[in-house]
C-alpha cells in the first residue's frame, strides 16, 4: 500500500513574513485599557518590513490593522497548508468553539478552498465580541490516504516549547 502523505497545516509565528492564519491572537499584544484587552500588533515578531512588500491593496490594508483593539467578528478566517491534500468539505472535521467562561459553545461554520493551499472558514453568525475563540482541525481533515499535521512550530507551542509568550496566551486559552 502507498504510505501516507502529510498535508501540514502551515501555521507559522509571528516573525519576518506575514501571517499565515488570519486573523490569529499570536499577531496581537496585550492592552488592558482597549475595549477587547488586545491590539493588533503585526510586528509582533519580527519587523513590519514584510508589509511593503505585499501586493497591492494588500500593502495598503495591513497598516490600517496595526494597533485596532483586535479582529472583527463575522469575517472568515484564513488558513494555510503546505499543498493540496486537505479535505474540510465534512462539517465534522472542523469545529470553531466559542471559549466563553461558562462552557464552550461549538459556532456552526462553512469551509471553502480558495485554493489547493488556501481555505476559508467562515463563522454563519458573528463572533461574540471580547471573546476567545479556538479553531480545531481533526487529524483526518486531509484527503484520503493523507493525514493533517501541524506545522513543526505549532507542533512545539503544543508541546508547551516554542515562544513563551505565545505558549502562555495559548495555556490561558486552552
Amino acid at each position: 500500500s502507498t504510505p501516507a502523505r502529510d498535508v501540514i497545516f502551515a501555521w507559522a509565528p509571528p516573525g519576518d513574513a506575514p501571517p499565515t492564519m488570519f486573523p490569529d491572537d499570536a499577531w496581537t499584544r496585550e492592552a488592558p485599557m482597549s475595549r477587547t484587552g488586545v491590539r493588533i500588533d503585526l510586528g509582533a515578531g519580527g519587523s513590519r518590513a514584510w508589509i511593503a512588500a505585499e501586493a497591492s491593496p494588500f500593502d495598503l490594508v495591513w497598516p490600517g490593522l496595526d494597533g485596532l483593539d483586535g479582529w472583527g467578528t463575522t469575517a472568515s478566517l484564513q488558513l494555510a497548508f503546505d499543498g493540496p491534500g486537505w479535505a474540510l468539505d465534512d462539517p465534522a472535521r472542523v469545529r470553531l468553539i466559542e471559549l466563553a467562561a461558562e462552557a464552550p459553545v461549538d459556532i456552526a461554520v462553512d469551509a471553502r478552498e480558495v485554493t489547493d493551499t488556501h481555505a476559508a472558514i467562515t463563522p454563519r453568525r458573528p463572533l461574540r465580541p471580547r471573546t476567545r475563540h479556538a479553531l480545531l482541525l481533526r487529524a483526518d481533515a486531509a484527503c484520503d490516504g493523507c493525514r493533517l499535521r501541524p506545522s513543526e512550530p505549532l507542533a512545539a507551542l503544543l508541546a508547551g516549547e516554542g515562544d513563551a509568550r505565545l505558549a502562555a496566551r495559548l495555556a490561558e486559552a486552552i
